[in-house]
């Protein structure tokens, strides 16, 4: 087979055993990698009744064929789990170079489960897996782990997957990191801290992989490659990377993150509005530098820092991006570059999750200003819009399990639950994962793809609002952005895009390549040159819903039923302010029997026994 070692590689942290598992490429052809072999070994290996922090959960680090070559976008991975926030099957795009780092080593994927009795890292070198103690890294933040664990290494090359405070802590939403590559969504990091283990370290020096046909692959790769660094330098991406998108996000499109999704118009008087102070250029002034993940024309990863005497100094650290600028920043009322970026390199360093820390001191200050809480509820604490020196206070109680922040670190449900008073009809998520920084009221297929993703409202399984971008599929019968008010395409748009997300998530390949003018008609050729395999557009969307109804089957196994999919009620009232006032979407239901019935799901939600045996399930 090309483009695939054929093999899988277990480690179980219980026994201390690890074994390649031989693959056969009718897998490979069915599931491609990533986020579809993920999936598949979620469904084959965990049951109901498996707890998400116990030791039968599973971590699986995802690979496609476009790992590890020389292929734009290649250097990003799937990390699958079942997440601790919601209890489905999660799965989460992280960037970096462990991605081509590990399929290097010889294999197509790594798996881990069971528990150790102590803080262990893994050093994986070639097919070599040792399971080593960590005893010396544990409570260490995330970039102090890493340096610690190269000193313990003999190799300076390897590349280091690790987690901080927040996830030896169980935070529910705690995250992995690899330097500038973070496994941000649905808690992966309190998995890695359920089993004692701090990080994998990965160094492989036997790719790459042999592809069937090497000259066309060199010759369609650089012509893609050219392209995306030329496109992505005229339309600023490489400039600013995803910074500059908030102007638009407020000015232009209206969306309504201000005081925990309350306002669509957020300004500062006499100043003028959010996307005036917190944007590219702003952030420009903090730049020290910026990271490539393996093999990206685009580079969107920005490093920032704040120079004393500031009162937000810290020595550097990767990003914001959009969704922590809208999530930290724009959406708790705080528009200073510097404190934002302040904020972030704390969430970095403890490990924690950007966009649900975010919502959570979104919820927390929406709620003392409802006085469903008060100052004495959150240990003196008393967040409010526009304060950073206290929304820094919260983020360390979270990391650390501290007072108030024992309750948060379990998650916006369980939170709101316990807060009680009209908390629990407020927060904003679909089955416990916060939204993240895309309003629906903006995009109306984005409220389906929120509701029906199969990890909650992720915006990485399913592109739906960038469509008010103008992005189209057209090789899939969507060559023209209609308009995005309205919920006639909605399902459609929704199946689509989450369709692509997970051929992205499952080659694998960072999806920021659109912004290059990236093609579907690409991925597939490129796809066809590595493996011989000759797929068609129509084979390639078969595999793409073939995935897509899997991961549901995963999360009907786990108890998700057709209530599940429901909207919050908030996010179906318009906004009184900004560029989209008055605008929200309506017959939620008449819509999601619609996306089912294009699914080939019956009305609860469930994929039918002849979808399942058209897709060859």
């Amino acid at each position: 087979m090309y483009g695939y070692w054929g093999k899988i590689l277990r480690v179980d942290l219980t026994s201390g055993r690890s074994q390649f598992r031989e693959v056969d490429e009718s897998f490979f052809r069915k599931y491609l990698g990533g986020a579809g072999l993920g999936a598949k070994l979620i469904y084959d290996e965990m049951q109901p009744g498996d707890d998400p922090l116990g030791p039968g959960n599973i971590i699986v680090f995802g690979l496609g064929p476009f790992n590890g070559l020389k292929i734009a976008g290649a250097g990003k991975g799937s990390l699958v789990s079942r997440s601790p926030l919601t209890g489905l099957q999660h799965c989460t795009s992280m960037g970096g170079e462990w991605a081509h780092e590990l399929k290097n080593t010889g294999c197509d994927s790594l798996y881990v489960t069971g528990k150790s009795q102590n803080p262990v890292y893994l050093w994986i070198r070639d097919e070599e897996v040792e399971i080593r103690d960590a005893r010396f890294a544990w409570g260490k933040s995330t970039s102090e782990a890493r340096q610690d664990i190269l000193a313990d290494l003999d190799d300076k090359k390897a590349k280091i997957i690790t987690i901080g405070p927040a996830g030896e802590r169980l935070v529910r939403f705690a995250c992995t990191n690899e330097r500038w590559g973070f496994g941000g969504r649905g808690g992966v990091g309190a998995v890695f801290g359920s089993k004692n283990l701090k990080a994998v370290a990965i160094r492989g020096t036997g790719g790459p992989v042999e592809v069937a046909d090497r000259g066309r692959l060199d010759e369609v790769s650089k012509s893609v490659f050219q392209k995306i660094y030329k496109t992505s330098k005229e339309n600023l991406m490489q400039k600013y990377g995803t910074q500059n998108a908030l102007a638009d996000y407020h000015d232009r499109l209206g969306y309504g993150l201000y005081k925990y999704w309350s306002e669509g118009k957020f300004e500062i008087a006499g100043k003028g509005p959010v996307g005036k102070f917190l944007n590219g250029d702003a952030m420009l002034e903090l730049r020290v530098g910026e990271s490539r993940c393996s093999y990206c024309p685009i580079g969107c990863k920005k490093e920032t820092a704040v120079k004393e005497p500031h009162k937000w100094a810290f020595p550097g650290g990767y990003g914001p991006e959009y969704e922590t600028m809208g999530m930290l920043g724009w959406q708790l009322g705080i528009a200073d570059a510097p404190a934002v970026s302040y904020l972030n390199n704390l969430c970095n360093e403890y490990g924690i999750d950007t966009i649900s820390t975010g919502s959570m001191l979104g919820l927390v200050a929406y709620c003392l200003e409802k006085k469903w809480l008060t100052k004495e509820d959150v240990d003196g604490v008393e967040i409010g819009w526009g304060e950073t020196d206290l929304a820094a206070k919260l983020i360390e109680k979270i990391a650390k399990r501290e007072g108030f922040g024992r309750i948060l670190g379990e998650g916006i449900v369980r939170a709101a639950n316990q807060i009680g008073h009209g908390a629990p009809k407020s927060i904003l998520h679909s089955k416990g994962l916060d939204y993240a920084a895309h309003d629906p009221r903006a995009v109306y297929a984005q409220l389906l793809n929120y509701s029906t993703g199969p990890s909650g409202a992720n915006h990485q399984q399913g592109f739906a609002s960038w469509v008010a971008g103008g992005v189209v599929i057209p090789e899939w019968g969507y060559p023209k952005v209609t308009d995005f008010h309205s919920m006639d395409e909605s399902a459609r748009i929704a199946a689509l895009y989450q369709d692509w997300a997970n051929l992205f998530n499952s080659l694998v390949q960072c999806e920021f390549m659109i912004f290059g003018d990236l093609k579907l008609g690409d991925q597939i050729e490129l796809l066809n040159c590595v493996t011989g395999w000759e797929m068609d557009q129509a084979a390639a969307h078969k595999v793409a819903e073939r995935i897509s109804t899997l991961q549901r089957l995963v999360n009907v196994k786990f108890g998700v039923t057709k209530e599940d999919d429901d909207p919050p009620s908030r996010i179906m009232e318009p906004l009184k302010n900004g560029p989209n006032a008055g605008n929200a979407p309506s017959d939620f239901q008449k819509v999601l029997d619609e996306y089912y019935d294009l699914r080939g799901w019956d009305s609860e939600g469930r994929p039918t026994a002849t979808k399942i045996a058209q897709l060859e399930l």
